[in-house]
């Protein structure tokens, strides 16, 4: 608590004191206090509430579609700020949030969509941060962190936003319903992913793999099929056109073992055609796209994907389907042995086309691994000279996220249900409906809830709204009215297949 009492100011207004006597605000007249907001940001945050007074004076001179946060000290001084009469005025608005140092970064998570607000901004009142200034250099640090967090998924629906769009509207074009998934009594799930290490454990999968259920990553099927191992399952949601690649090897034996291509409803339309048209069944999933969000759950099923990584999107997979026991085979999350994946991927393919004198194979896995800053850390089994990345160690954090949020205990390369969780939350594709989706309904009542104004329904449209702001810069001086309108005419011209 940083305040102690309450005094009267000149024009007679109720104004605190903090605990050592000084005042936040004017003792005269709060009510004409003020503070500098810079007018093109859309999520303003102000530190230091008191009276409230230089915040109800400064939302006067902002956008309506802003949003504003106002933070206090700690919980017992922010109920105490609760009830002077400018504070009450700002709890009664929609777009403000109240809040206090050690709850900021949730907050901002929960309410910063850059794609809707664009630039923060962060402002202080002088007095408070007089009083408060080791603890307004913590609270600039949380924001910073957030950001990064925030940053990073801002990044990747920037350039992913318009063609998640394009490809959630065609793919549903060709949707009907998903198939019954077959119930299997295999016992334990493994997961393939590309790193380095799989090729250790090739030999092992070969011999095992009629009693094991096999989830594969987009990126190992050529792998495997190269290898005579046929997946049970394989999991893709990429949206880019160069996952198409990882489905060109093809084997007969695949067709016959009835392999299953898991596809995410905003994944590649032409991967998810090749595959159908060399025979395989394919089932829809959806993961967090805010417009593949309204399309019910017993329709097309939820598999998280952690931040946008196959191997959980994996692991999630097989625990739907009600596996106790998951091994993870090339879940490496680093390079290794001076390489970036196991053989026999898209980019053996790849590079070895391209190789010549003065550009080798080696040098074009080297450029690639060497894209971005490494450091050292620890090497799979079997494996030497292992090098991590921030994204390559983000991905494997969620990774045990997923598993602590789900009650799976890691060990070495398994992950095992512990029983912690309810056993209820597994098994949850075994009995999918297999209930027709109406797409015309569906488009129909999402477009004619696209109107000017921001709703759970316009939100979809917020990707396509980062790729906008990312890659044509004009935009950035819209409104975001301007943009829904701009991102829903796109939306249009895919929902024309839909049009009898």
């Amino acid at each position: 608590m940083i305040y102690n009492q309450i005094i009267t100011a000149k024009n007679q207004d109720k104004i605190p004191l903090f605990i050592d006597g000084r005042s936040i605000h004017s003792k005269y007249n709060p009510r004409n206090e003020k503070i500098a907001i810079n007018q093109e940001a859309g999520f303003i945050i102000i530190l230091g509430i008191g009276a409230g007074w230089h915040i109800l004076n400064a939302i006067k001179e902002l956008p309506k579609d802003c949003f504003l946060v106002a933070v206090e000290a700690d919980i017992e001084s922010l109920e105490f700020c609760k009830q002077f009469e400018a504070v009450k005025i700002l709890m009664s608005k929609k777009n403000i949030a109240l809040c206090t140092a050690q709850n900021i970064e949730n907050v901002i998570l929960n309410n910063y969509i850059p794609a809707l607000y664009g630039n923060l901004f962060v402002a202080v009142q002088r007095a408070w941060e007089t009083e408060c200034s080791e603890l307004c250099s913590k609270i600039k640090i949380s924001i910073q962190n957030v950001l990064k967090q925030i940053s990073a998924d801002f990044s990747v629906q920037s350039h992913f936003g318009k063609i998640w769009q394009r490809n959630i509207f065609l793919n549903l074009s060709s949707f009907s319903k998903n198939d019954f998934l077959p119930v299997t009594e295999k016992k334990i799930a493994v997961i393939i992913a590309a790193g380095p290490s799989l090729d250790n454990n090739i030999s092992t999968l070969k011999k095992r793999q009629n009693e094991l259920c096999i989830i594969a990553t987009d990126t190992t099927y050529g792998t495997l099929i190269k290898q005579d191992i046929i997946p049970d399952f394989v999991v893709s949601i990429d949206a880019q056109h160069i996952s198409t690649t990882h489905f060109y090897p093809y084997s007969n034996k695949d067709k016959d073992k009835k392999t299953i291509f898991v596809f995410d409803i905003a994944s590649s339309r032409q991967s998810i055609e090749l595959v159908k048209t060399r025979g395989y069944k394919t089932f829809f999933i959806k993961s967090s796209h805010p417009l593949s969000a309204f399309i019910p759950e017993n329709i097309i099923p939820t598999v998280e994907a952690g931040s946008g990584t196959v191997t959980i999107a994996c692991c999630d997979f097989a625990r739907k389907l009600g596996f106790n026991k998951l091994e993870l085979f090339g879940a490496d999350f680093c390079y290794s042995n001076g390489k970036p994946y196991a053989k026999g991927t898209y980019l053996e393919t790849n590079f070895s086309s391209k190789e010549n004198r003065l550009m080798t194979a080696e040098g074009l896995y080297t450029a690639l691994m060497y894209r971005t800053e490494l450091e050292p850390t620890i090497a799979p089994e079997g494996q030497k000279n292992a090098k991590t990345s921030p994204v390559m160690k983000t991905y494997k954090d969620a990774l045990n996220k997923w598993a602590v949020k789900y009650g799976y205990k890691r060990s070495k390369n398994e992950l095992i249900f512990t029983d912690s969780i309810s056993k209820n939350a597994l098994g949850l594709f075994n009995n999918s409906t297999t209930e027709a989706f109406d797409k015309y309904s569906f488009v129909k009542n999402w477009s004619l809830e696209v109107e000017q104004k921001v709703n759970d329904k316009t939100l979809a449209l917020l990707p396509y709204i980062a790729w906008l702001r990312k890659n044509e810069k004009s935009y950035n001086k819209h409104t975001i009215f301007e943009l829904i309108k701009l991102a829903y005419s796109k939306a249009s011209q895919y929902t024309i297949l839909y049009e009898n």
